[in-house]
């Protein structure tokens, strides 16, 4: 999330000299790092359900990749684990345009994260009576929306209005650079 606000913020507002290609590439560096550590996640929870042999949490996990929401699943998994690897090469790691569309996709896979966690959990759950699927509304699917507009003009009001670079950061950054001036 930090890139896909950035990365506009830098735009919009012309920071280039403030959120520079270094610092974009060392947020990348983070995201390859922390795609790698979700992906352990999601393979420690796996072979945790495949060593207990436990029946319902093998059966869970069978479900959430082969059963009804086994697309959400697949894309979560690929948003956030396969997709930051493309980050290893510096190409793309340091193509601005490349970058926040890799961050968009991470997004989507978090927010797909939360939606296998929620509703696969309360899809399938340990009563077989209680087993359905669930699709969102309209009305929704309009919440989900404004919740974000929301967020996205708060942001910009925010930054509009207030100092959205710490001015101590800017005064260390200008000591720094007089002294390797001299």
């Amino acid at each position: 999330m930090v890139v896909t606000l950035m990365i506009p913020l830098r735009v919009i507002f012309r920071y280039e000299k403030i959120i520079t290609d270094q610092v974009l590439e060392s947020v990348a560096k983070t995201i390859i790092f922390t795609g790698l550590i979700v992906g352990f996640a999601y393979a420690t929870e796996l072979f945790i359900a495949w060593y207990s042999h436990n029946p319902v949490e093998m059966e869970t996990f069978r479900w959430r990749a082969f059963g009804d929401y086994a697309l959400e699943y697949w894309i979560m998994v690929s948003c956030n684990v396969f997709i930051p690897l493309l980050l290893f090469f510096k190409k793309i790691r340091t193509n601005i345009r490349l970058l926040f569309i890799i961050s968009l996709l991470v997004n989507v896979g978090m927010w797909y994260e939360r939606f296998v966690i929620i509703i696969g959990s309360v899809a399938h759950d340990f009563l077989p009576h209680a087993w359905g699927l669930y699709s969102p509304s309209w009305v929704e699917f309009g919440i989900m929306i404004g919740s974000f507009c929301l967020f996205f003009f708060l942001f910009v009001l925010f930054v509009k209005h207030m100092p959205s670079v710490s001015m101590t950061e800017m005064k260390e950054t200008l000591h720094e650079g007089a002294s390797h001036a001299g």
